[in-house]
């Protein structure tokens, strides 16, 4: 098992603000100067980190930023972003809330955006944002804006907006459980494009997204084979500078798909922590790492598998590997560092098995983190997920999904770093996994 504390490592302590409740905000945390521009801002959600918020201020050198926000008007908290920003640095801040495009062609919001040193767009009602702002003075503020290099940032919906792809659910809401069983979404063109290719998702691991994730990369990737998922942890922010590089910042991950050489089914997955700095346009995305993050190495040979079955709502089905993910029956176990991999049955040598992925929504983010916690202290090993309703027969070298939902297969032989943060929410760290979901047959044989 590798542990390691990476650079830049935080207690929950040293975030201020919860941008949805009434957390104290009195805390001012002050940056230096960051080395090159700053172009976007990409945040999960949650809490507002205010190192990456005040980043965020001195990139529009202190000036004057403006929220924006189609949210329902008698929202008591509709400006609490100015007081923020302002303690954060700014000289000044302001909110704006068109919510039809009528008030997204007003010229008062035309003229403030104009003058806007940084804009941020806040969380809320994705579908609202693109309904009320597509072809307006809104959009084409966004766009004169970035052309003329003010910062631009976005936490939750805002950020999701600023992908070169946007994902709306068709419904009122789409969970994993329900994108994995088909439930239908539309792909639409950003109007920003913040990272190329990109769709973005939010709050992954709070609200156990990785798979809506997974099937909208999965979407995208058919419109755009160069397509990728960008998947942001709450109190978490990805800085895109000027030279196109990015640095991952705050208290959880960021996560990346992009399609797999090996097959249609297949993705290729990054689980990075805070101090990655990655360029989003390469193969590889990672530019530099953490010091303490180690390199694998591969696994023994192992003892030929026992032929075995498991049921996805069999909660002991987690035994049958060599290994088993302690801990993923606690709901707050994915940040409070409680997930352990620890020795199991070995009827599967080399592979751990999660079972009950997404079925139980209060599970469903610790049993989500269990597949990156497996992959991250055992890299190297095969991590099956198996949700409920489905059933995985084992054979020779080969899970064959019989029934249900699709069977998870994260193949960690490839991965070539990885390791588990040891403070804040322990965090795995996972570099270039092939994750596939499939009914079909899977060999594990190379």
């Amino acid at each position: 098992m590798a542990l390691l504390c990476l650079t830049g490592c935080q207690s929950a302590a040293t975030d201020v603000g919860d941008t949805d409740s009434d957390a104290d905000t009195d805390v001012a945390v002050v940056v230096p100067p960051d080395a090159q521009p700053l172009r976007f801002m990409l945040h999960g959600g949650s809490y507002a980190d205010a190192r990456s918020s005040t980043r965020f201020v001195n990139g529009a050198h202190g000036g004057r930023v403006v929220t924006l926000g189609a949210t329902d008007p008698s929202d008591p908290d509709l400006g609490e972003y100015d007081a923020w920003w302002v303690r954060n640095g700014a000289s000044d801040a302001v909110t704006l809330n068109p919510t039809t495009p009528d008030e997204a062609n007003a010229d008062t919001v035309a003229a403030s955006l104009a003058s806007a040193d940084a804009v941020y767009l806040r969380g809320g009602d994705l579908k609202g944002m693109l309904a009320a702002w597509t072809g307006t003075a809104v959009e084409a503020g966004l766009r004169d804006a970035v052309a003329r290099g003010a910062p631009i940032g976005g936490t939750a919906a805002g950020a999701a907006y600023l992908g070169a792809l946007v994902a709306v659910p068709d419904g009122d809401g789409l969970e994993s459980w329900q994108a994995l069983a088909g439930d239908p979404f539309t792909l639409k063109a950003g109007p920003i494009g913040a990272v190329s290719g990109a769709v973005i998702d939010t709050d992954l691991a709070y609200r156990a997204r990785l798979g809506r994730l997974v099937r909208f990369t999965q979407a995208a990737a058919e419109r755009d084979p160069t397509a990728q998922g960008l998947g942001i942890d709450g109190q978490t922010a990805l800085l895109v500078w000027e030279d196109g590089t990015a640095e991952v910042a705050g208290q959880g991950a960021l996560t990346v798909l992009r399609p797999d050489a090996v097959g249609a089914d297949a993705l290729t997955l990054w689980h990075l922590t805070s101090g990655y700095t990655v360029d989003l346009a390469q193969r590889d995305p990672v530019v530099s790492r953490p010091d303490g993050v180690p390199a694998t190495a591969p696994l023994e040979a192992v003892e030929p598998w026992v032929n075995t079955t498991l049921l996805g709502d069999d909660r002991e089905a987690d035994r049958a590997g060599e290994w088993t993910v302690a801990g993923s029956q606690d709901p707050d176990a994915w940040w409070n560092g409680a997930l352990r991999v620890v020795a199991g049955a070995n009827r599967l040598p080399g592979v751990t098995v999660v079972p009950a992925l997404y079925a139980d929504a209060t599970l469903a983010g610790s049993r989500q983190a269990a597949l990156l916690v497996a992959l991250a202290t055992e890299p190297g090993a095969v991590v099956l997920g198996v949700d409920v309703g489905g059933r995985v027969t084992v054979a020779g070298d080969t899970f064959t999904s019989r029934v249900g939902p699709p069977t998870w297969i994260l193949d960690g032989r490839v991965i070539r770093f990885a390791g588990v943060q040891s403070s804040g929410w322990r965090n795995p760290v996972v570099e270039g996994a092939r994750l596939t979901l499939t009914s079909a047959p899977w060999s594990a044989a190379p």
